[in-house]
């Protein structure tokens, strides 16, 4: 009996897994140069955003805004806009998506954020003088050419600061 209980039960999962793959969210914006597959989230905007531009939440407003490795306050990615959206309207955040037709280059390199705001740096960032620089993904290979790619990972993931679960006792 607990043996039958244990295969009805990993099939039940099975099932489960497969409907949850099968429906999960996929919208493609092919010709913004954005697929979106992950946790997404909206915001109000807090200034022009563009389709694929990095964005953080401002903690003084709550709003979407540009990230920039040149400042602290504007340097932890929170995703990738899903939109086009102007200063005060509806924006889509996405903390994982493939960014499409992006500048070539070699599968495997890691991009980062940019001291450009919204923007990403690919490759290494020693000597780039932007000292608050996040790794968010990686160059992934295009199908019609393994040497070089269009195409970019992001993976927004966070990170808590040392000490960030210690209590004073």
């Amino acid at each position: 009996m607990k043996i039958k209980l244990n295969k009805m039960l990993n099939l039940a999962l099975a099932i489960s897994f497969s409907w949850l793959i099968a429906f999960s969210p996929v919208i493609s914006h092919a010709t913004e140069g954005l697929t979106q597959k992950g946790l997404r989230f909206g915001a109000t905007a807090g200034e022009t955003i563009s389709v694929g531009d990095i964005l953080y939440i401002a903690q003084s407003d709550g709003k979407a805004y540009k990230c920039d490795a040149d400042a602290e306050a504007s340097s932890v990615p929170a995703g990738a806009a899903g939109n086009n959206a102007s200063s005060g309207g509806f924006v889509e955040v996405t903390t994982e998506c493939i960014l499409q037709g992006q500048t070539a280059g070699t599968p495997g390199k890691r991009v980062y954020t940019s001291g450009t705001a919204g923007g990403i740096t690919v490759g290494d960032v020693d000597g780039m003088n932007l000292t608050f620089s996040q790794c968010i993904g990686m160059i992934i290979p295009d199908l019609a050419a393994d040497t070089s790619s269009t195409n970019y990972l992001i993976r927004i993931a966070y990170k808590p600061s040392p000490g960030a679960y210690e209590t004073n006792s």
